[in-house]
């Protein structure tokens, strides 16, 4: 394989992971904390689209509860975006590399 060859594979695979990354902007995952009386919509580019709260959670004596809740909940729904991003980079990189020279 030449240079050239190993070049183009890099930009399709550049090309690719930008695809994926402009697709996973328009995903949705949902975190949840408290069994789910807590629930946070976050698309995939890490913008909180909603966060949801049980009504029997928002007792004014709950507030320090409440706020660690949408916390951990948020923090659910981001480890959720990071694995989505990883598994689909992944397969563009895995692609990418099927087609180099193991050494150059």
């Amino acid at each position: 394989m030449n240079i050239k060859e190993i070049a183009r594979q890099v930009q399709k695979a550049q090309s690719q992971a930008q695809k994926i990354q402009e697709d996973l902007a328009k995903e949705t995952v949902e975190g949840t904390a408290g069994g789910g009386a807590v629930k946070v919509k976050l698309r995939c580019d890490y913008l909180v689209e909603a966060i949801s709260i049980d009504p029997e959670l928002l007792d004014p004596k709950e507030k320090e509860m409440v706020e660690s809740l949408v916390a951990a909940g948020v923090t659910d729904a981001i480890k959720k975006v990071q694995t989505r991003t990883a598994e689909a980079m992944s397969k563009v990189m895995s692609g990418a590399m099927s087609g180099l020279p193991l050494s150059l």
